[in-house]
């Protein structure tokens, strides 16, 4: 039975895992705005002609900022960081047990084979990443939403 040592400790990893994760995801969101719009444009016409509003990605992240304003580029910031931080913090706490458990019994830490922790790395994070999942599809609807008639329709739909 763990003990309180045991539950502090899982504690600190997930904290630790979470604010770290929480950074990370504040840094890189407007990269995933921009990825997210080019994966999902649509051909609009122009002077006659068909063209794909984004180019490449610092041209989606200027054209976002300068059409939609500079905090369009954290849009889904919200369920990003539930996932992320959730994600990350879960997988550090589930990897020491998952590892002991591959392990098997009586065996030290230094002595568990490389690929046992990586089977226990994987473990953790795949259970992690479906537990959170969902939060990251409402995250790419977010982010690939232009008006906030279509926020709405989303954030009504993750309310319900």
């Amino acid at each position: 039975m763990p003990g309180r040592n045991d539950s502090t400790a899982a504690l600190q990893r997930f904290l630790g895992a979470g604010v770290g994760a929480a950074a990370a995801e504040i840094v890189t969101l407007p990269i995933d705005i921009s990825k997210v719009r080019l994966q999902t444009q649509k051909p609009v016409l122009v002077a006659g002609r068909m063209q794909l509003p984004y180019s490449g990605m610092m041209q989606a992240m200027f054209r976002v900022s300068m059409d939609e304003g500079v905090f369009a580029l954290w849009k889904g910031l919200t369920p990003a960081l539930m996932r992320q931080v959730s994600y990350t913090g879960l997988t550090f706490v589930l990897y020491e047990p998952v590892r002991n458990f591959v392990a098997g019994k009586g065996v030290r830490k230094e002595d568990i084979p490389f690929w046992k922790r990586v089977l226990a790395g994987g473990t953790a994070g795949g259970a992690s990443i479906l537990v959170m999942n969902p939060t990251d599809v409402v995250k790419t609807q977010m982010q690939s939403s232009v008006d906030s008639k279509q926020m709405s329709s989303i954030t009504s739909k993750v309310r319900s």
